[in-house]
């Protein structure tokens, strides 16, 4: 058996369904380069080695479906299971050897904004900003937001894993071309065990010291009921 665990943000929020299965697992492997995650605590809570892989040792290699031929397996995957859709390729080659598997769910980045106040059926598409590079400064996640904008639909832009938010904030900037302005105001979220959020001009939210990962919501109309919860809870003085 294969499990597709999600563990959430922190140790604390792994579930009892995981709990569960992972104490029926002989071996139990994780990813960290989706979200960064603290596998040594969770290690320690849950009594249990765990084998954490990079990218290309879960995307190029199959040590993960080999070992569920012989034994049941664990995946523990930071926030949900399968938000990171490149993971279906596990399911895929698992289905393939005829290895049953089982998936269980955590919060992740797409349910947690409802913490901000957001109303989730009005987000479009989401995002993403890569680090540029040399040759290589994609400006294409900002045609996502003007789509979204077009449509009165609130966009989630995820920033790179080691991105700050003030790096984003100003490729962001930079990308729009001039449509959006400092002034413009935009939505700074950090899920953990204490979030932060804030909402305000994206000149003010830059100078705010706000730890990784960190997402940035850029608004379309607010519901009134929105931008009641954003000044009341979120506004930068």
């Amino acid at each position: 058996m294969l499990y597709f665990i999600g563990v959430g943000f922190i140790p604390e929020h792994l579930n009892m369904a995981a709990k569960q299965a992972i104490s029926k697992c002989e071996r139990i492997f994780a990813e960290d380069y989706t979200l960064p995650y603290d596998f040594k605590s969770l290690s320690g809570i849950l009594g249990k080695d765990i084998s954490v892989l990079s990218r290309a040792e879960v995307e190029e290699s199959d040590v993960i479906v080999k070992e569920a031929e012989k034994k049941d397996v664990a995946f523990l995957v930071p926030g949900d299971s399968l938000v990171a859709t490149t993971h279906f390729a596990l399911i895929s080659d698992a289905k393939d050897k005829g290895i049953k598997y089982k998936i269980i769910h955590n919060i992740s980045i797409f349910s947690a904004i409802g913490e901000t106040g957001m109303h989730m059926y009005k987000f479009g598409k989401s995002t993403s900003i890569p680090f540029p590079e040399k040759d290589f400064e994609p400006t294409s996640f900002f045609d996502v937001i003007e789509q979204n904008l077009k449509i009165d639909a609130h966009t989630l832009v995820l920033l790179d894993i080691n991105m700050s938010t003030k790096q984003g904030l100003s490729l962001l900037l930079k990308a729009s071309d001039g449509k959006l302005k400092p002034d413009t105001k935009v939505i700074a979220v950090h899920i953990s065990e204490k979030s932060r959020i804030f909402y305000g001009p994206i000149k003010e939210i830059s100078k705010k010291n706000i730890p990784n990962p960190c997402s940035i919501i850029i608004p379309a109309k607010l519901h009134f009921t929105e931008k009641e919860v954003l000044e009341k809870l979120y506004k930068l003085a």
